[in-house]
């Protein structure tokens, strides 16, 4: 296939034929660069197809039914190419993109561990620390998986601060990993590094927290890794975020992913966009921007039209629980639902400075002190500006503390019904001797006291939780606990919109009460993750 001019664009188009031809069902628009040959692919992985140029997947569709007897075919549009309309038999991808093995490993009787074991092989150990990465094997579950990608993650861990690194891993398309019985499969993951948190437990913990509030959250779990037959590290396993994320979450793939790494104040510096790749235009991230501009009574009126209220609502509060330091100057995603409500929502990464880890300018991440007094306030440039918006500080308070109550708990409640104490227990007991072994291998910083997990995360128990407690239930912010069964009244519904169109059939719930009124039980019906949280309906004044 070979680009022969630049003025037009070719049309990437994926679809289904039956007795009356091609069916399109999804397609893009695709810059080449003029007298360039391509070798495009088409994927197929279960359900999906996707068709690749070189080492960028192009477009995906996913039919929703399995592939491995039909056709897939894909073209250019008017011509411009001298390639149309090509049909290939589904098959796995070649070249960078499928394993070039397959097989099993020998078990290997000495290695005992109560964590889940990733077994790694990898020729060029120090390309693996480096951005260009290399390619690598990995046996994991009874499962191989052959020709992966791994590069060097991370901005801070990636300096000679942090001896053990974080990795990003990138499956194949037509061979994803799974790291759970109970989860879809992935074809990205990252292992992050936990040089600096002696605990191992925080990574797991924070994203557990956002699960337990009902908000999107990446499932991430301490996990032992032997490299070419030696134990070489405990790290975090945590997934990526991209389309397979976002399904997961039961949000639409084709809306617009963004990671964010500054304070909501640029759509290109330290912004990544994850998804919806094919529409090169930011122009949503900047209107959501702007927004912080408009006048005040406008502002308010986009914020509540285009921003899914109890997303950011349900978010900071379970920063709150979580004591994260670490966001929102940076750190988060924001996700636009682009072709169905158009509201945006924000999603949380980046958890390691929680539970009392904190950051300071003499010791950066190696600090030994537990900080438990982070107060019910972070935001950025458009969190800022919100927590006045008309009723939404009530309803964040309101969200506060009936995750203070559910999750953290309060001060008086007796020690064997600890929630999280109990999960802490779980995780150090899963970790258990490869502790020491992690210990040996990479040892502790110069700045921090060396401890092994069991009495970093005794600390956490006896000394950050009860402080954490006793801070927050006596902030004034924090509201009483909510009554039992709280009035709320129907005010108005329509099923019978005049124009015929069904979405736009509502039902408005008021709150006479004195305080906002937390409903997130109240689940939405039908999604694979639970993501209710943070329904709170302020109180009608």
């Amino acid at each position: 296939m070979t680009g022969v001019q630049t003025c037009a664009l070719p049309i990437f188009a994926i679809g289904h034929r039956d007795a009356n031809g091609w069916n399109i069902v999804t397609e893009r628009s695709w810059p080449l660069d003029r007298d360039t040959d391509y070798t495009p692919r088409v994927m197929i992985d279960g359900t999906y197809a996707s068709i690749w140029i070189g080492n960028v997947r192009r477009l995906q569709y996913n039919f929703g039914t399995p592939l491995a007897d039909g056709l897939v075919g894909f073209g250019s549009d008017g011509g411009v190419f001298d390639v149309d309309n090509i049909v290939v038999e589904p098959k796995l991808g070649i070249e960078l993109d499928a394993p070039k093995y397959f097989g099993t490993v020998i078990a290997d009787d000495t290695v005992q561990s109560n964590l889940p074991v990733l077994y790694w092989f990898v020729e060029n150990t120090s390309a693996a620390q480096t951005r260009s990465g290399t390619y690598t094997s990995m046996f994991f579950r009874d499962k191989f998986y052959d020709n992966i990608y791994v590069n060097l993650h991370g901005q801070s861990t990636s300096g000679g601060a942090f001896p053990k690194k974080s990795f990003n891993v990138d499956l194949n398309p037509g061979h994803r990993f799974e790291f759970a019985a109970d989860e879809a499969p992935v074809t990205d993951f990252n292992l992050l590094t936990n040089y600096a948190d002696k605990t191992k437990v925080r990574n797991t913990l924070a994203y557990e927290t956002y699960r337990n509030a009902g908000h999107g959250y990446h499932i991430a779990s301490p996990i032992r890794v032997q490299r070419n037959g030696s134990f070489f590290s405990i790290h975090d396993w945590v997934g990526e975020a991209g389309e397979e994320y976002l399904e997961r979450l039961g949000l639409d793939p084709r809306g617009a992913l963004y990671k964010v790494n500054n304070n909501l104040s640029s759509t290109t510096n330290q912004v990544e966009k994850r998804t919806r790749k094919w529409e090169e235009d930011r122009s949503d991230l900047q209107t959501l921007i702007d927004s912080k501009s408009l006048p005040t009574t406008q502002r308010n009126a986009w914020w509540f039209d285009n921003l899914d209220i109890a997303s950011w609502v349900n978010f900071l509060a379970a920063m709150v629980i979580t004591g994260s330091i670490d966001c929102c100057h940076k750190n988060y995603y924001v996700y636009r639902d682009s072709e169905g409500t158009g509201q945006w929502q924000i999603l949380p990464w980046d958890l390691d400075l929680s539970f009392g880890h904190n950051w300071n300018q003499s010791e950066t991440y190696f600090d030994d002190d537990l900080v438990y007094n982070r107060g019910l306030y972070q935001g950025n440039t458009v969190i800022w500006p919100l927590y006045d918006a008309p009723g939404f500080r009530e309803m964040y308070q309101r969200r506060v503390r009936t995750l203070m109550d559910q999750l953290l708990q309060p001060v008086d409640t007796p020690p064997d019904e600890l929630k999280y104490e109990a999960r802490i227990d779980e995780l150090i007991t899963q970790i258990g001797g490869d502790a020491a072994l992690d210990q040996a291998a990479w040892g502790f910083h110069s700045n921090m006291t060396p401890q092994s997990p069991r009495e970093a995360a005794e600390d956490l128990k006896s000394f950050y939780f009860p402080k954490r407690r006793e801070f927050l239930y006596n902030l004034n912010d924090i509201p009483d606990a909510q009554v039992d069964d709280p009035e709320i009244v129907v005010a108005a519904m329509e099923t019978e919109p005049v124009s015929g169109n069904l979405d736009e059939q509502f039902i408005r719930l008021d709150n006479p009460g004195p305080a906002a009124v937390d409903r997130s039980e109240e689940r939405r019906v039908g999604k694979s993750v639970d993501r209710g949280g943070g329904r709170t309906i302020k109180n009608k004044k």
